[in-house]
């Protein structure tokens, strides 16, 4: 049974407009440009690919919860 025959009337364009506003943009990244392109958007962890080793250097920049004794006895860090 189509839409006209249920004798309902089809959203507006107005509607419609408003709910794919509404769509998170990853989504729609997802259903226009495919898989590849949302992962490379919205992907927590990158894959980069490269073309000789040592190409791409990483370090971790963290700091360490680590506390010495300093010489009157109190924790610190160093």
């Amino acid at each position: 049974m189509s839409v006209l025959q249920s004798h309902e009337t089809p959203p507006s364009y107005a509607a419609v407009y408003a709910l794919v506003r509404m769509l998170d943009p990853a989504l729609l990244t997802l259903a226009h440009e495919g898989a590849k392109a949302y992962s490379e958007t919205y992907a927590l962890l990158y894959r980069r690919e490269v073309d000789a080793p040592n190409a791409v250097w990483q370090a971790d920049h963290t700091l360490l919860d680590l506390f010495v004794l300093d010489d009157t006895g109190v924790t610190t860090r160093p």
